[in-house]
């Protein structure tokens, strides 16, 4: 399994696969994430008084991308709950900032792919995850605040593929709207890579092992009584690719 997303929603509702905007590519979604396991990944644990929503009648979905080995396989997935027995303080909610329009040359030892989003409300930023396949070489989560500051949230300077961990922050932050969360990430898709498995292949997004991605996974904090609704939405500027 290259990774594994476990999802809630509505009962016998229909999920798409990926949040819809007028962006120019799509570059977010508020999809209803319970968790994401990656390779090196560990179960979450928060924090007394905080808790995710999983609203009665919810069907619980996994989205699996599988690689084949060849041969008949056993999955053994599993998904565990941990209920509050008082009304928590903060309900813990998932975004995700990606970009699937993109073509890492043969060859190319730092190629720049970016993706953002914008924050349409107040929230606390908790955790960030990076995420890419073997290519991956380097991941920054940068924020462009309301006033024009910006500030480097993380950088994952020696991506690992096989240990994707998901960042804790000490202290929540805050992350007012109208602020601009955005992911860089760079490739190296050259024979220096000991992972890459074709320097001379073109690379295009994918959910295969041999594919890539650039999926910036986060956790926000809310009210809980404030916490319907989108929170993440389109830049009108989509984000860049290039060298």
């Amino acid at each position: 399994t290259e990774n594994l997303l476990g999802l809630a929603g509505p009962e016998g509702e229909e999920r798409p696969r990926r949040a819809r905007s007028t962006a120019e590519p799509p570059m977010f979604s508020n999809a209803d994430l319970l968790e994401v396991f990656v390779p090196g990944g560990r179960p979450p644990v928060l924090k007394p008084g905080q808790a995710r929503l999983v609203k009665a009648g919810s069907d619980v979905l996994f989205q699996i991308h599988y690689t084949a080995t060849g041969k008949p396989e056993q999955d053994r997935t599993q998904i565990a709950f941990q209920f509050t027995n008082e009304p928590p303080k903060e309900q813990v909610r998932a975004g995700l900032v990606f970009n699937q329009r993109f073509t890492i040359p043969p060859n190319a030892s730092g190629y720049l792919v970016e993706g953002q989003a914008l924050i349409k409300r107040d929230v606390k930023l908790l955790s960030m995850l990076p995420h890419m396949h073997l290519r991956g070489k380097d991941f920054e989560f940068r924020a462009t605040y309301p006033s024009g500051e910006t500030e480097v949230l993380l950088r994952v300077s020696r991506y690992d593929f096989h240990w994707q961990i998901n960042y804790y922050l000490a202290e929540p932050k805050l992350l007012p709207a109208g602020t601009i969360l955005s992911c860089r990430a760079h490739y190296d898709n050259s024979a220096n890579n000991p992972d890459n498995p074709d320097p001379n292949k073109a690379v295009h997004y994918g959910p295969q092992t041999w594919d890539e991605m650039i999926n910036g996974f986060f956790e926000v904090i809310v009210d809980p009584a404030q916490g319907a609704g989108d929170f993440v939405g389109p830049v009108k500027v989509a984000g860049k690719t290039g060298k």
